[in-house]
């Protein structure tokens, strides 16, 4: 199967399921855009700038985790992804991502809302971001990796979210990195581990995301749905979307 038809496969509407696994950490990198990024501030200026950003207010408690990258958004500003969790007795979480300028006002701003324990652990995609300018026109998107384990199956997607009026909008076709069912319960016939290490290569609009995928062991019919071939595959951002370069 070539990898354009594997990718195929897994083309999903924006409210489907896709995604998983522990990705391997991304970290942030500016755009290829001359001009300044600016560090992340300090935990307590970074809570005050998502509780804004992210519109949270006490009372009721709450329990927020925020995390920051620094990028390029037309103008020098963070990304400020993480949650905030309602302490009352629905105990429900939200999950939030916001572009922001430096002075805290949102320049876009997703949310899922009303996760449960159940929906954090097994259900709802988990996402991670690694900033970049794929397009080469000053405004990074983010590198997008989404996972999910639903029942001990860990899967890894890759996609690009890009900024569209004062929406984060994520691309709907997705790039197959890993997946392990090793943990799986009731054993499956053949457990089934892939991965792929990504690295962008080029910078703007000659950037490449290239996946290095390793050999998969387990099931073939599991491998053929689930896992890239083993060796090297090249994406480029076309249209809002990580497409085969060509």
């Amino acid at each position: 199967m070539t990898t354009a038809s594997r990718v195929a496969m897994i083309l999903v509407g924006a409210a489907a399921a896709c995604g998983g696994g522990a990705p391997p950490a991304p970290t942030p990198i500016g755009s290829s855009e001359p001009g300044p990024v600016t560090a992340c501030p300090g935990d307590l200026e970074l809570t005050a700038l998502a509780r804004a950003a992210w519109g949270v207010e006490e009372p009721p408690p709450v329990e927020l985790e925020v995390a920051c990258l620094p990028g390029r958004f037309g103008e020098p500003g963070y990304v400020l992804t993480g949650s905030v969790r309602h302490l009352d007795d629905d105990d429900l979480t939200d999950r939030h991502t916001a572009v922001v300028n430096l002075a805290g006002e949102a320049i876009a701003h997703a949310v899922v809302e009303g996760l449960t324990w159940r929906d954090l652990d097994y259900n709802a995609e988990r996402p991670e971001y690694r900033v970049v300018d794929l397009d080469g026109d000053g405004v990074d998107e983010l590198l997008t990796w989404l996972s999910l384990s639903p029942r001990g199956v860990f899967q890894t997607t890759l996609a690009v979210t890009a900024i569209q009026g004062d929406d984060l909008v994520v691309g709907e076709l997705r790039v197959l990195v890993s997946y392990d069912d090793t943990a799986f319960d009731p054993d499956p016939p053949g457990p089934t581990s892939c991965d792929a290490e990504v690295e962008i290569l080029g910078a703007g609009a000659q950037a490449v995301v290239e996946l290095t995928a390793t050999e998969p062991t387990g099931d073939p019919d599991v491998i053929a749905e689930s896992c890239l071939t083993p060796g090297r595959h090249r994406f480029v951002y076309r249209d809002g979307e990580l497409v085969p370069a060509p």
